[in-house]
């Protein structure tokens, strides 16, 4: 008898078993890839945050660059990112900043001091035709590296809110190579130095991004040091019903700016998870009256507008009570908030009537509707798809003091665009921010037609107080001109203040991590979301 062929079938099966280890191996590996599916409410509107002016652009952000600086948003304090420690000269001019020396951009291009110079130059280039980062840069004059990685920032004036501003959205930094190579593609092709790497981009569906490997520079409040998921991918879904469908039958593993009504069904539920963030409002949710077309020019049919709001049955029938009542341009717990100002107009639709009376808009009782020389006073209302059932009660509001009302509903960007045409009477928005200064960009003159002044607002004065309160240090000089500027604005009647933001979140159960990026809830640092154990 041999034994030949016995030697010869133990190294085939020991073959075997290798091979079948190795698959299984690759199985394992496979499966152990893990993956987040977020449903947004509305499309970003660009994937470059120098060139972004819509605050629900900033989720991304926040995962695919990194910053100077960044804010904890549950406590509002700021911490060292990308730049290790920051100093400002005697005279307020000029701020210096030692940066890391072991980051690198996603495209392999190292950050040091030129290349952050480099994106502070671009924020303000005329062809970058940045709006939010334009504005929160200030009075910029000049970025220059002293050292490899030794930036300065110098300043026309003094500009003390710097380290506040450099934490918010549009500041992320973006490899001047992949700027250089690609051009305007970039804009939809961001590259940066973040926890997440950007995949591709499908208009009106999603952006999905994948994990860094090489990330190691997390600041060191974070949470997290690594990014858990492999890849996350936005859906846009705007229908808040549609999207909450999509996260209670499992295609979605987080909903975004849920309605809530969905999202107290979610908080209900054992098998998801519900987070809710009051959002620091400047100003809180509400109605941009255009100053500059008719009727709306006329402050006194401004000012019936707002009277005849019952904004507490806005937020009970839209919001079941969720929601805060605001403060006139700004949230009621905001720095600096003015509660005389906050409260000018309270809900009184005969003194509505009075106004309208005063402004030549007399009641035709056979219609129910008022007229001025044979014209019918018409409201042009623009609002977004996502909040069209807000519209359909002030339409009903409006018409028991004789306003008619026409409902525009667009999605974005077309509502934006619109908006800043000036074509609306009012137009339904939201603005959020670190400090009362982001008013500026609601009513700062430069930023009617091109920005977010959808009130088309411009007031000399106003503009006086914006440049002293970005230039001044101490807090309660601050606090006096902000109290000013909301007497001004609320007396000119420039918006119709709805409710004060909350951010309602919900994910099934294990998914964790959903923190704040800033005070005002809005933005998430994607670096610390994970599957719990």
């Amino acid at each position: 008898m041999t034994t030949t062929p016995h030697r010869l079938r133990w190294p085939i099966l020991m073959a075997a078993v290798m091979l079948l280890s190795t698959l299984a191996l690759t199985l394992s590996v496979a499966q152990a890839q893990t993956s987040l599916t977020i449903g947004s409410r509305l499309e970003f509107t660009v994937l470059d945050p120098h060139k972004s002016s819509a605050a629900f652009d900033a989720p991304l952000f926040f995962g695919i660059f990194d910053y100077l600086i960044q804010r904890d948003g549950n406590t509002g304090e700021l911490y060292p990112s990308l730049a290790t420690s920051w100093s400002v000269s005697d005279d307020g001019l000029v701020w210096t900043f030692e940066l890391r020396d072991d980051v690198v951009f996603h495209d392999g291009t190292p950050f040091d001091a030129e290349a952050a110079a480099f994106n502070f130059e671009r924020m303000v280039d005329p062809a970058t035709e940045s709006q939010y980062a334009r504005f929160e840069i200030g009075p910029f004059a000049a970025a220059r590296a002293v050292g490899s990685h030794t930036l300065e920032l110098e300043f026309s004036s003094p500009y003390g809110l710097l380290p506040s501003a450099l934490s918010t959205y549009g500041m992320g930094m973006m490899s001047p190579t992949a700027v250089e190579r690609l051009g305007d593609e970039i804009s939809w092709n961001p590259v940066g130095t973040g926890p997440y790497r950007f995949v591709s981009f499908t208009p009106g569906q999603s952006v999905v991004i994948e994990k860094n490997p090489d990330y190691a520079w997390a600041a060191d409040f974070q949470a997290r040091s690594e990014p858990y998921f492999d890849t996350i991918t936005f859906r846009f879904i705007e229908e808040d019903a549609t999207r909450a469908a999509a996260l209670e039958r499992g295609e979605i593993g987080m909903a975004l700016y849920l309605d809530a009504f969905d999202w107290l069904d979610f908080e209900a539920d054992p098998d998801f998870e519900t987070h809710g963030y009051d959002r620091l409002g400047y100003p809180p949710a509400g109605l941009f009256i255009n100053v500059m077309k008719s009727p709306t020019d006329d402050v006194l049919v401004r000012r019936a507008l707002i009277h005849a709001t019952d904004s507490e049955l806005v937020r009970d029938i839209v919001f079941e009570g969720i929601y805060d009542a605001s403060g006139g341009v700004m949230s009621r717990f905001s720095f600096g908030y003015d509660a005389e100002a906050g409260e000018m107009y309270p809900f009184d639709p005969e003194r509505a009537g009075e106004l309208l009376d005063e402004a030549g808009w007399t009641l035709n009782t056979s219609t129910g509707f008022r007229e001025r020389n044979g014209e019918r006073l018409t409201i042009e209302y623009l609002t977004l798809s996502g909040v069209a059932n807000q519209a359909e009660v002030l339409e009903a509001e409006w018409r028991r003091v004789g306003i008619d009302t026409n409902v525009l509903v667009q999605d974005n960007p077309a509502q934006q665009n619109t908006a800043q045409s000036g074509l609306h009477n009012v137009v339904w928005s939201q603005w959020g921010g670190v400090d009362p200064s982001a008013l500026q960009g609601r009513y700062g003159c430069e930023n009617i037609g091109g920005g977010w002044n959808f009130a088309h607002y411009c007031n000399e004065r106003v503009t006086e107080i914006f440049a002293e309160a970005r230039a001044e240090t101490d807090q309660d000089v601050r606090a006096e001109l902000f109290s000013e500027l909301q007497q001004i604005l609320m007396g000119d009647a420039t918006i119709v203040p709805l409710y004060n933001v909350k951010i309602l979140v919900a994910a099934r159960q294990g998914v964790d991590g959903w923190t704040p990026s800033d005070a005002t809830g809005w933005f998430g640092y994607l670096l610390n979301l994970h599957e719990r154990d």
